[in-house]
């Protein structure tokens, strides 16, 4: 599944036990990532999608969280 997999890779980070990672746990705001893995995180979701993101939907807010990020995404 999609999403576990960009659970395992949020995980892997090294900032968050999996058992605390929830689907809409603030990701940034929360410092589990940081700014300069976001472009990591961009080429991650392109390869779960097969395809590029379109830069013109990476908007203020659009990794705020597991949810938003699938929502944004990686529903195809």
């Amino acid at each position: 599944m999609i999403r576990q997999q960009l659970r395992d890779w949020i995980v892997a980070q090294g900032r968050v036990a999996r058992g605390d990672l929830e689907d809409d746990t603030p990701l940034l705001e929360d410092r589990l990532i940081t700014s300069l893995q976001v472009v990591e995180l961009i080429l991650f979701l392109e390869a779960l999608r097969g395809r590029p993101i379109d830069a013109t939907r990476l908007v203020p807010g659009c990794f705020r969280d597991i949810d938003t990020i699938a929502r944004n995404f990686l529903e195809l």
